[in-house]
């Protein structure tokens, strides 16, 4: 994913069908997406898993 000026990936593994958790794994990405966000736009990053 693309935030600002910085690329982001994230990749995630198990060893088998189920280890992941999809939404887990969405609620991080948004988190590293947002925190970075927030500092590009001179804020406070304040972001959270959960948010």
């Amino acid at each position: 994913m693309r935030v600002g000026t910085t690329l982001l990936w994230v990749q995630t593994g198990g060893e088998s069908e189920g280890d992941i958790d999809p939404d887990g794994v969405r609620d991080f990405t948004e988190l590293l997406a947002e925190r970075p966000r927030q500092s590009q736009n001179g804020d406070t990053p304040t972001a959270a898993l959960g948010d």
